[in-house]
Order: structure tokens, then C-alpha cells, then sequence
């Protein structure tokens, strides 16, 4: 039943973050890590982007809904994600 509050507050981490523009993931942190000082960084990281994640995706799908993307944006922004897609250098 523990777990059960971590929904609520991921949304008002991501209600505020959205508030300040920066996502969330700077108060969220912070606050598993007082909540759950037992917990791995990796954890409490990959919590963080997850809700980030949500966000901006939320903040997607409403301005597309909104038809308040701008075409000519988003195709240079698709454009430059395939460019970096294919420029990547092999390791080694």
C-alpha cells in the first residue's frame, strides 16, 4: 500500500515541474531520496526520467491536439534526429 501514494505524487511533481518549465525531475529526486535513503541512485534516477518522460509526452500530445506545432518545426526536428541517428561513430 506504500507504493499507492507514489502515483499522486509523481503528478504533482509533474504538475509543478510543468509549472516552472523544467519537468519535475529536480524536485523528484530529491524527495525519493529522503523518502527511500536505502534505494539505488540508478533507481531513483530511472523513477525520475520516467516522469519527466510522461511529462513532455503529456505536453506533446495536448499542444498536437491544440494544432499548436508548427510544421515547419517539426520537420526540422525530425530531420535533425535522423541526421544524429546516422552520424553516430562506431565504438571501439
Amino acid at each position: 500500500m506504500e507504493i499507492a501514494w507514489l502515483f499522486p505524487l509523481g503528478l504533482g511533481v509533474g504538475a509543478f515541474g510543468t509549472l516552472v518549465g523544467a519537468g519535475g525531475g529536480f524536485v523528484l529526486v530529491p524527495v525519493l531520496l529522503f523518502l527511500y535513503p536505502d534505494m539505488k541512485a540508478s533507481t531513483v534516477t530511472s523513477i525520475s526520467l520516467l516522469v519527466v518522460t510522461a511529462n513532455a509526452a503529456s505536453g506533446s500530445i495536448a499542444y498536437g491536439l491544440q494544432r499548436r506545432i508548427r510544421r515547419a518545426q517539426r520537420d526540422l526536428v525530425r530531420l535533425l534526429n535522423v541526421a544524429r541517428r546516422d552520424c553516430r561513430l562506431p565504438r571501439g
